[in-house]
């Protein structure tokens, strides 16, 4: 008889983003990865709160409303030098 095991989160990232009262979040290995899983949709207008987790250690950071619409908006090139930008304001984790 086979046995399911659980697939450990351990040293994964935890990404939350708060837009408009909305929480979003999404896991990934790395910390552009969990960024890039965030699936927000088109309601990056305003300022946003990121936060990162990973093995209990937390930090959040303010996105102002021009890094924001970087990260989400509809031109890929312009979403990964948002989320270029994003990645480095993180070298703690």
């Amino acid at each position: 008889m086979k046995t399911k095991t659980k697939k450990s989160l351990e040293g994964n990232y935890i990404a939350s983003i708060k837009i408009l009262g909305k929480v979003y979040k999404s896991t990934g290995a790395t910390i552009k990865e969990a960024i890039e899983n965030l699936q927000v949709g088109k309601v990056a207008k305003g300022v946003s709160v990121l936060t990162l987790e990973r093995n209990g250690n937390m930090c959040s950071k303010v996105l102002p409303h021009s890094q924001t619409f970087r990260l989400f908006g509809a031109s890929r090139l312009i979403r990964e030098v948002g989320v270029k930008q994003v990645v480095m304001r993180f070298p703690e984790l």
